[in-house]
């Protein structure tokens, strides 16, 4: 019985959230215009300086003026803010995305260049690590789900065979990030299917 106490507690601790709020640009869909508004976030207790980004998902709570208003995720064309580590994010709807019509969810703008590089997250069954993320890649003439970043930038970059080398060895976003940049500058501009 203790243990499971000692369990449960745990994990009440370690999928506990806090909320914040921080202020962000806005706009509306079918609107011109930027809203400077306070957009209320999820962050965990044992890192609170990161944010969650499911906070974006299903309805937003921003603040015009104090006033908490709720906002549909599909009644959002973009949102741009910078984070509690202070980078800047933007997430825009998918119906601006070519080949991407996903009923107007938000995705992270992670790279756009001549590969393109959107990410979108979703909840997932697992006590350890309760979210999950899909990164689409994106060039002139298709898109793919990458669950498997590795098996598509391999695929995607087949006409700079130099980059195999550090696609192998990918560890991080960053890592992902380099690469795109440098497929970005050193491309002769085809795109592979």
């Amino acid at each position: 019985m203790k243990h499971i106490l000692i369990t449960l507690l745990v994990f009440v601790t370690l999928s506990g959230s806090a909320k914040q709020v921080i202020p962000a640009k806005l706009i509306k869909r079918g609107s011109p215009d930027t809203l400077n508004v306070t957009i209320q976030v999820r962050t965990s207790l044992l890192y609170p300086d990161i944010i969650d980004e499911l906070s974006f998902k299903g309805t937003l709570f921003i603040f015009i003026n104090e006033e908490k208003q709720k906002v549909k995720e599909e009644d959002v064309d973009c949102l741009v803010f910078v984070d509690l580590k202070g980078k800047r994010r933007e997430f825009v709807s998918d119906r601006f995305i070519n080949f991407l019509d996903m009923g107007g969810i938000l995705l992270e703008k992670m790279y756009v260049g001549k590969i393109s590089w959107y990410r979108d997250y979703t909840y997932q069954i697992n006590a350890h690590n309760p979210y999950q993320h899909a990164d689409y890649f994106i060039n002139s003439r298709s898109v793919s789900p990458g669950v498997n970043p590795k098996r598509e930038l391999k695929f995607r970059t087949t006409d700079m065979p130099e980059l195999l080398p550090k696609i192998k060895k990918i560890k991080t976003d960053e890592d992902i990030l380099a690469i795109l940049k440098q497929y970005n500058e050193g491309t002769a501009g085809t795109d592979k299917k």
